[in-house]
């Protein structure tokens, strides 16, 4: 399984009483994007920083170099428009040579002015791309205070740490972070996208993904990662929330608020003496001096 990341473990803030479902049954609820709490997730389109005549001009000289350059061109997609002007390598006698540099401005010019269609097909195909997904959405932070009252019940609820990754070969493993940004994320530079049209180079994932793992800087307090998987077919429901369950051993952690119920406590430390003995138990408190949580270690 990938692993682009050296994190140990993972947090997951939730309430006393989704914590209790998550521990007996060993699963997660992975959410569509269109439940998100942010209207602006998965929703972010691309934004291009070159326009028409820089794309014209860079593609005329991309064509230029692919009939008339120094050494054969190298793709790695068949693409027609690569493969047009490769084919007049060497079958263009140098007294037509200034027509053809001509023809391929032209024909460059004529390529670039779809490039307002492109931007507005490729961003509805983006997004409902990513609009077919399941994602879990976890933190590297388990002591952040506004998360505890966001997400864990304005602290009576708890934080799961999630660990042991490489052990079960967890799909955390392929979790990635979030990118805090304040626009859209930028597409590629007109050079890469020039190399994509005539076929010297894919679009990758990290490209093509980009967007899902995009929010405002606004929500850079949540540290957030992502696991992120298609979730095409029927399998998935039409609730746009799927339970996947996880070894137990990933379990590594419970933490608990500085206001939760001594009763919910109870039932969740019962829970885990039984299926989770090797979990470490934390008990919040609020800080004498500072705005802080601090925790203690229980049952050592």
């Amino acid at each position: 399984m990938p692993h682009p990341h050296d994190k140990q473990v993972f947090y997951k803030y939730l309430s006393g009483n989704v914590t209790k479902l998550v521990l007996e049954s060993a699963t997660f609820q992975w959410s569509a994007p269109a439940l998100f709490n942010d209207p602006f997730d998965h929703q972010a389109s691309y934004r291009f920083d070159f326009d028409e005549d820089q794309a014209a001009d860079h593609l005329a000289k991309a064509l230029e170099e692919i009939v008339f350059g120094a050494s054969d061109p190298v793709f790695e997609e068949d693409k027609e428009l690569g493969r047009k002007f490769a084919q007049m390598r060497g079958r263009i006698p140098d007294q037509s040579k200034d027509r053809a540099i001509y023809a391929m401005k032209q024909s460059a010019k004529a390529s670039a002015s779809r490039l307002g269609k492109y931007k507005i097909d490729l961003n509805a195909t983006l997004l409902g791309l990513l609009s077919q997904a399941r994602v879990l959405c976890v933190s590297e932070t388990h002591d952040n205070v506004v998360m505890w009252s966001h997400y864990a019940d304005c602290h009576k609820g708890v934080v799961l740490e999630l660990g042991r990754f490489n052990e079960v070969e967890d799909n955390l493993l392929a979790a990635k972070p979030v990118e805090y940004v304040e626009q859209f994320p930028l597409f590629m530079s007109v050079e890469n996208w020039i190399d994509y049209l005539t076929g010297k180079t894919r679009i990758h994932d990290d490209i093509l993904y980009r967007p899902a793992f995009a929010k405002h800087v606004d929500w850079r307090y949540e540290k957030e990662w992502r696991v992120w998987i298609p979730a095409i077919g029927p399998g998935w429901g039409t609730t746009g929330r799927t339970l996947l369950s996880k070894d137990r051993r990933v379990f590594t952690g419970l933490y608990f608020g500085c206001r939760v119920d001594p009763e919910v406590k109870a039932q969740l430390l019962a829970i885990a003496a039984t299926a989770y003995p090797e979990m470490k138990i934390y008990q919040a408190h609020v800080a004498a001096d500072s705005f802080q949580l601090v925790f203690e270690r229980q049952f050592n």
